[in-house]
């Protein structure tokens, strides 16, 4: 039988020959989809950092740990602060080398196979790619299977066939805690990752899954390459991978190590990651801390359709609302390269703004409804655009000369940094009007499917925003952003129109 240790190349990438599913992750990894192609660098580095994760190696991973020396030390304090319940929730008991070498060996395969459905549609990859890996080929499969079996494990445990739906599990659900599309995420939404049978007897296995899956995403949210990094590295991995695929295409194996050594340090460079940063790990972990209890609960012991119940109970409380929103705009300042605004950010400013657009009791009903729509696909980039257009306003608005923009969802350098000259006044100015956009745009989208989501009792239903079609369309995207944060008295129009665009759809 093949181990495990098999699957991987140099560490990061995949294997050459007879891995299962090796055609798509040869495409993945070495030759993207031209809407994928920062996978080059992304990819590899999932699996390096899911992995350092894994073995609580913060430090010692370039690009892990993001911002000042100050935030790196607090980060890694959050982290550590979690990690023995982490370390028990993967079932690792006592400090044991072997288990520990082996979770980190599950993980990073995990981490390999994350985004294989790519390969056929990057919208909805998370659910493709389980597909793929669970009923697609079942002699892929069934390889798969065999792969992850350990070295010196009896053939006929059942081991590798948990490890197998786990995989997939993780495949599918990749995206849920803190999802970089999003920028943010409802704890309804986790009640989704259970796929033992939903009883008591099982909870270890549940809570090994739902950690595997929160680690999986810590090391996605860490590995995404900034919007900053410059076109020469993008373009010399790009180079370098595609002439490994072509290699391997050859059959020729004498440059492929030079070549994987070279990406390799291409990718470890600390520019090439995102990182974490305090408050994502805070976050992160939190709702991890809740949803493990809440699976624990005596009222729910792993049962879904209770968990999703005592979720949505906890969600609608005006404090996780408030947490919500607050997170979108950490997300999109720091992604958008705002970074001066995020420390103007503060929950009670969201909360002033909030109550004073919706009123006291409005806001509590907006709360409830908000709950149930736990997933905001695709919703960051259009929030981005928010964050720059109001920033690019306020240049105006003050005569500072327009540079050429190259983005519409992320500040250049030199905006980034006539940002930070800007006074507090104005700074508080754009952090005030940026949340009142943010909030009026979700009150809208709230408002327009009302009827559905004011639906609750035993069987209450949670539902999903799409919102990529404010962002693709390039005249639908720039007509709304203009009416909505540039045009005087126009954002009612733009709130209209938003709320055409975005469809909703059950999730239950």
């Amino acid at each position: 039988m093949p181990s495990s240790n098999s699957l991987f190349s140099h560490r990061y990438f995949p294997g050459a020959d007879g891995i299962p599913f090796g055609d798509y992750l040869n495409r993945l990894f070495f030759d993207p989809r031209e809407d994928n192609e920062d996978f080059i660098i992304h990819g590899p580095n999932v699996v390096r950092l899911t992995k350092a994760l894994v073995c609580n190696r913060l430090q010692a991973e370039n690009g892990l740990l993001a911002g000042t020396e100050d935030e790196r030390r607090r980060t890694s304090t959050t982290y550590f602060r979690y990690f023995a319940p982490i370390y028990h929730a993967l079932e690792l008991g006592d400090p044991d080398q072997k288990k520990l070498e082996r979770a980190e060996l599950f993980m990073g395969a995990a981490a390999m196979f994350h985004d294989i459905g790519k390969t056929i549609r990057r919208a909805n990859h998370p659910q493709i790619g389980a597909n793929l890996l669970r009923s697609f080929d079942q002699e892929q499969s069934n390889l798969l299977v065999n792969a992850l079996q350990y070295d010196g494990e009896p053939d006929e445990l059942q081991s590798k066939h948990h490890r197998f739906s786990l995989i997939c599990s993780t495949t599918q659900h990749h995206d849920k805690f803190g999802v970089v599309s999003t920028g943010e995420g409802a704890l309804p939404v986790f009640s989704d990752i259970l796929y033992f049978t939903s009883n008591e007897k099982v909870l270890e296995g549940i809570v090994k899954n739902v950690t595997s899956v929160m680690l999986l995403n810590l090391g996605d949210i860490a590995a995404v390459v900034p919007g900053t990094l410059g076109k020469e590295i993008r373009g010399e991995a790009l180079r370098v991978a595609r002439e490994i695929g072509e290699c391997r295409s050859r059959q020729e194996t004498a440059r492929q190590g030079e070549l994987l050594e070279h990406l390799t340090s291409i990718i470890e460079n600390p520019s090439c990651c995102l990182g974490l940063k305090p408050d994502k790990v805070q976050a992160v972990l939190s709702d991890w801390g809740i949803l493990v209890e809440s699976i624990q609960h005596p009222e729910v012991k792993g049962n879904r359709g209770r968990l999703k119940r005592r979720l949505l109970y906890i969600e609608q409380n005006p404090a996780r609302t408030i947490q919500r929103i607050l997170r979108l705009l950490i997300e999109s300042t720091e992604t958008s390269n705002a970074h001066a605004l995020t420390g103007y950010l503060s929950p009670t400013s969201v909360e002033s703004v909030l109550v004073g657009a919706l009123g006291s009791h409005q806001f509590q009903y907006f709360c409830q409804q908000f709950a149930s729509a736990v997933k905001l696909d695709y919703a960051l980039n259009f929030f981005k655009a928010i964050v720059c257009a109001c920033v690019r306003k306020v240049f105006h608005r003050l005569g500072i000369s327009p540079i050429k923009q190259d983005s519409w969802n992320s500040l250049l350098q030199e905006e980034a940094k006539m940002l930070e000259e800007l006074g507090r006044h104005d700074l508080q100015s754009i952090v005030n009007h940026v949340t009142a956009l943010f909030v009026k745009v979700l009150h809208g989208i709230i408002t327009r499917y009302t009827g559905v989501l004011e639906a609750g009792g035993l069987d209450a239903r949670r539902f999903g925003f799409q919102l990529r079609d404010l962002t693709t369309d390039v005249k639908i995207r720039e007509a709304i952003i203009d009416l909505l944060c540039v045009e005087e008295s126009k954002d009612h129009v733009a709130l209209t129109w938003i709320a055409d665009e975005v469809t909703i759809w059950s999730m239950d």
